[in-house]
């Protein structure tokens, strides 16, 4: 007995038997794992289980002629074990895989399974549980709230399409591997940090960050002067949103924040007024004066935190003297800013595109009310867009140049007076058509005149 111990330190004995790996239904030769445990001073070795953690996630993506199989690859595993169902049976497909993805011939109706092993054995098995199909996209990756006091958690949400690996780490060393393509975590934090999302797949990768602020105490500051630096609005004790940020106009300045309202500084750092709304600016205003020298600022609400097209948005026309305000009801939410069309300079147009790709049509003073014009769904090859970046006008050739979410560059004709009409025509007649048609009728689809895409 004496001869199996070492006494004052750590010996393990391993020793090699066979055993039937349930995984791959075939036999394979592992080792047993044995632990020390001091028993009166002496130490003894008991036999124990010791195998590999199986795969979380196990995601397959179908091409012309291939299915792939990918899976998180695990820390200390020697080899993988790949199954399909063939008539009701796992069969084995390699029980000895070194990676962790694999190619099949492709097939709709089979299923897979995916074991991992080490010198000690192999783990439960994991079949498919995440299938994908296009590139890998990060649809959302944002956070409950952007600043913590003291020991503070927030939660991170996020929404993945087309990966086969989620990871969430930070300048922290958060690290939270394994993740669900869209789902969110509670993370605890007591200093400036950034998250990174980390998605990956298939050959393809992409990231995105996002940081986590902790307000400190308010420091003696002289007053701020005009600039296009965001400390002096910190020093307000304002959240700004930097993309909405509108400076410079008649010696003031509007800010947009995080708390749903929009503030007035005057250049020499004063809070002049503070607007209360009911969705987030995501985008920078329009700044524009009517024939009477009154100012007016236009700019889209995003109703929701997530970028959903199911959420209606709103686009706004504010008075800067009095706040008063005027806003239209779009089908779905908005991200991008208005474009504006000062051609014709006593009734400037602007145009507004949402998520979606609806494109609305606005007029700045024709009435007391903000007045839309009309409305088009913006197509590429047929299909629907969706845009987050604020359009430009290229007026010489009459077209309004959009960027997708997908980094495609679109150029759509500008709406025309007669465009305009014939929309006007077609609601007339379907308002007196004997068909009860027109609630499903479908608005006016305008395809692009050219696109490029972006590297």
């Amino acid at each position: 007995m004496r001869s199996m111990l070492k006494a004052g330190g750590i010996f393990i004995l391993l020793l090699a038997h066979h055993i039937i790996s349930a995984a791959a239904n075939a036999t394979q030769t592992f080792e047993q794992a044995y632990a020390p445990i001091n028993v009166g001073g002496i130490t003894i070795f008991v036999p124990i289980e010791l195998i590999p953690e199986p795969a979380k996630y196990l995601t397959i993506k179908n091409t012309d002629s291939q299915s792939l199989l990918e899976w998180e690859p695990l820390a200390n595993v020697t080899h993988y074990i790949l199954e399909q169902e063939v008539n009701g049976s796992w069969v084995s497909i390699n029980d000895n895989l070194l990676t962790n993805s694999y190619a099949t011939p492709i097939s709709n109706n089979l299923k897979y399974r995916v074991s991992s092993c080490d010198k000690y054995g192999c783990s439960a098995s994991q079949v498919i549980t995440n299938q994908v199909e296009g590139d890998i996209q990060i649809r959302s990756f944002q956070a409950s709230d952007y600043k913590v006091n003291n020991n503070n958690s927030v939660d991170i949400y996020w929404d993945v399409i087309g990966a086969s690996t989620i990871k969430l780490s930070s300048n922290k060393r958060h690290n939270y591997p394994n993740l669900a393509p869209k789902s969110s975590i509670k993370v605890s934090t007591t200093d400036l940090t950034t998250f990174t999302l980390t998605a990956s797949g298939f050959g393809k990768k992409s990231s995105q960050k996002l940081s986590i602020i902790k307000p400190v105490d308010k420091p003696q500051a002289n007053v701020p002067k005009a600039s296009i630096y965001l400390q002096p609005l910190y020093d307000l004790n304002l959240e700004p949103i930097e993309r909405s940020l509108l400076v410079g106009k008649n010696n003031n300045n509007y800010v947009a924040d995080l708390q749903r309202q929009l503030h007035r500084v005057s250049d020499t750092g004063q809070i002049i007024w503070t607007r209360h709304l009911t969705g987030l600016i995501a985008n920078q205003p329009v700044y524009l004066t009517d024939d009477n020298g009154e100012a007016f600022l236009f700019f889209a609400l995003s109703k929701s935190n997530l970028i959903d097209t199911d959420i209606a948005g709103q686009f706004c026309r504010l008075k800067v003297d009095n706040q008063a305000i005027s806003c239209f009801n779009i089908a779905n939410n908005a991200i991008a800013g208005p474009a504006v069309n000062m051609k014709d300079n006593t009734n400037p147009q602007l145009y507004l595109i949402d998520v979606s790709g609806m494109l609305y049509q606005f007029s700045a003073f024709e009435s007391e009310n903000i007045e839309l014009i009309g409305s088009q769904q913006l197509l590429h090859n047929q299909s629907t867009i969706r845009v987050l970046t604020t359009p430009q006008l290229n007026i010489d050739n009459e077209q309004l140049i959009v960027r997708t979410e997908n980094n495609d560059v679109l150029a759509y004709p500008l709406p025309t007076a007669e465009s305009l009409q014939s929309q006007t025509i077609n609601a007339i007649s379907n308002l007196f058509s004997s068909e009860t048609t027109q609630n499903n009728e479908q608005p006016t689809q305008t395809n692009a005149v050219w696109s490029r895409k972006l590297d």
